[in-house]
């Protein structure tokens, strides 16, 4: 073993750990954000205000995903009583890993209210509708209470009947001609009508397609994990063989190990760097700005459920 011979293998080391810093430093807002609203819903669930904090909580979860928030956030919404948050909640869940308590609360979620939302979409060209004062993407079904709803779009508005048993996709119909807008023209100058084509039904989106942003956060911090578990091997491997050419002999076999680990090191950071860079692109952060995320939330959050 040879000074050489650990520099070259800490110059690797260090060009690995820059493809690290630039996700995580991206990140660090959307941390920051999601321990101020978890506390926010800690707060409020404490107080009892359950749908402030099944919010606080849900926006928490957004901006880092994490299994307590989700589920702080779903039983907040149960006990407010909420059928549409819990059921937007329990579909986000079904997008993550496997975690018991969080599998109980979307158990838990469904059994209560299954049978009073359905799914809506709107379907439409080049239109804004709304349900109330939400405003829907056309195309995408969104979770809704079960019964009639009314549909706004433009200065129309529609009454639509949504049932728990199927989703209902409503097709907007065109608007009608403007009568005598056209001079009427002599018999022998009419045309036959042209044939009708049936309309063109636009497809059919389900929120929550593409990566989850979970996966992308779990790779960020895998490869921070490994990059600092690098450096510390790295740096013992180091320090070891100046050691031994200072002629400790006893200083070989740990120095033998630590460098043993900082290659395995630097290829577990290497693998879950590339992991991450090709993840990027196809992980859908729930908007057009592309932002980073992090899986788990910082130490700093607290992690006693309510």
């Amino acid at each position: 073993m040879t000074v050489t011979f650990v520099r070259r293998r800490l110059r690797v080391a260090i060009a690995v750990l820059a493809l690290c810093w630039a996700p995580a430093g991206l990140a660090a807002a959307d941390e920051t954000k999601a321990n101020q609203a978890y506390a926010r819903g800690d707060k409020a669930f404490a107080e009892k205000r359950y749908a402030e904090a099944a919010s606080a909580f849900a926006e928490a979860d957004a901006e880092s995903p994490h299994p307590i928030a989700l589920t702080s956030a779903l039983k907040a919404a149960i006990l407010a009583d909420d059928a549409v948050l819990s059921m937007e909640l329990a579909d986000r869940a079904a997008q993550r890993p496997n975690a018991p308590e969080l599998e109980q609360q979307v158990q838990r979620a469904k059994q209560t209210f299954q049978t009073r939302v359905g799914r809506l979409s709107v379907l439409c060209d080049a239109c804004s509708p709304q349900l109330g004062q939400r405003l829907l993407t056309p195309g995408k079904r969104v979770w809704v209470k079960t019964g009639t709803q009314t549909v706004t779009v433009g200065t129309r508005s529609f009454e639509v009947v949504v049932t728990d048993s199927e989703p209902t996709d409503f097709v907007v119909p065109p608007l009608p001609a403007a009568a005598g807008s056209e001079e009427p023209k002599p018999p022998s100058q009419l045309l036959p009508p042209p044939p009708v084509q049936p309309p063109q039904t636009p497809v059919v989106e389900d929120e929550g397609s593409g990566v989850h942003p979970a996966l992308f956060g779990s790779l960020v911090g895998l490869t921070a994990v490994n990059a600092v578990l690098l450096t510390v091997f790295g740096v013992r491997a180091l320090r070891s063989n100046s050691d031994y050419l200072a002629g400790d002999d006893s200083a070989l076999d740990p120095g033998q190990f630590s460098q043993t680990l900082a290659n395995v090191f630097i290829a577990t950071t290497a693998l879950s760097a590339a992991g991450a860079a090709l993840a990027l692109p196809f992980t859908n952060f729930g908007g057009s700005s592309v932002r980073a995320s992090v899986g788990p939330l910082s130490a700093s959050l607290r992690v006693a459920l309510p």
